[in-house]
């Protein structure tokens, strides 16, 4: 969508069209200032990975490569968003780990 400011014409993103994904608003309200700017972004990473089914699997390494961070980052972050019920992680031997999103408190 083109824009004008002064004699400037510019491109302005348009969320409405594919490809988007999204996080509800209260992680980024309600949460942040407890898990942090890491474990925003790990949630908004897993959030990218679900594609809408609620739960993802992407390998800790794949995750760690995206988000420039260590796996020991992401396994101690992923304690924090856990400690706040924001996922829940089944941990599979010899497998990717299933990460599910948790239904957010609407009363929050």
């Amino acid at each position: 969508m083109k824009k004008t400011f002064g004699d400037e014409e510019f491109e302005v993103i348009d969320l409405r069209k594919n490809p988007f994904f999204g996080t509800d608003n209260k992680i980024f309200e309600k949460y942040c200032p407890t898990i942090g700017v890491i474990g925003f972004a790990l949630y908004v990473a897993y959030s990218y990975y679900t594609h809408n089914k609620g739960y993802c699997y992407p390998s800790q390494t794949t995750i760690a490569n995206k988000l420039s961070i260590s796996v020991p980052t992401i396994e101690k972050y992923n304690k924090i968003l856990e400690k706040n019920k924001l996922i829940k992680i089944e941990r599979k031997t010899g497998f990717n780990n299933r990460v599910y999103l948790l239904e957010l408190s609407r009363g929050v």
